[in-house]
């Protein structure tokens, strides 16, 4: 196994867990609007 390889794999399983976090992301902060009944814009949270 090269060092490239690694690489590569080390970087796709960071894009997959960053993925993974927004999609979590999202979906906490359509629970919370829903629970608050407030439509924020999502730009003014993050």
């Amino acid at each position: 196994v090269t060092e490239d390889i690694i690489n590569e794999m080390v970087e796709y399983g960071a894009i997959k867990n960053t993925k993974k976090n927004t999609d979590n992301w999202v979906r906490v902060l359509k629970e919370y609007r829903s629970s608050v009944n407030l439509n924020y814009d999502i730009s003014t949270i993050l």
